[in-house]
């Protein structure tokens, strides 16, 4: 059995490609295999691994980005650019209802931006672009 955080479509292939070789293999993706992401990012809050595991769960993230506890609900659509800083407590949220209308497009976080503490007017939403 084969589990990925983010590449199904490279999994898939993979575990093809392993059953034409004789080699039995399942491929599954976090949350089909029932192991949720955030519980267990949480523990790397404030370290340099933790943009390692946002970018295995899909997160395109730059160099130098400083993540003292972000949590993100659609990492594959959430872009964070170099130097950026994401304090605790930030969120960045790709979709929201407002209205009764479902709202959702992807989010870039600016080179050198901020999320969170210290930045007042950084909310981030649906289809935003910040940079603090």
């Amino acid at each position: 059995m084969l589990i990925t955080a983010g590449e199904r479509k490279a999994a898939a292939l993979l575990c093809l490609t392993l059953q034409d070789f004789g080699i039995p293999a399942d491929s599954f993706t976090g949350s089909q295999a029932k192991v949720p992401a955030t519980p267990y990012i949480r523990n790397f809050n404030g370290t340099p691994f933790k943009n390692l595991l946002w970018r295995v769960l899909g997160v395109k993230i730059g160099r130098r980005v400083f993540d003292d506890g972000c949590s993100m609900t659609e990492r594959a659509m959430v872009t964070i650019g170099d130097g950026a800083i994401l304090n605790m407590g930030s969120s960045l949220q790709a979709h929201s209802l407002d209205d009764g209308t479902f709202k959702s497009d992807c989010i870039t976080l600016a080179e050198g931006g901020t999320v969170g503490t210290g930045c007042p007017d950084s909310r981030s939403a649906a289809g935003g672009t910040t940079s603090c």
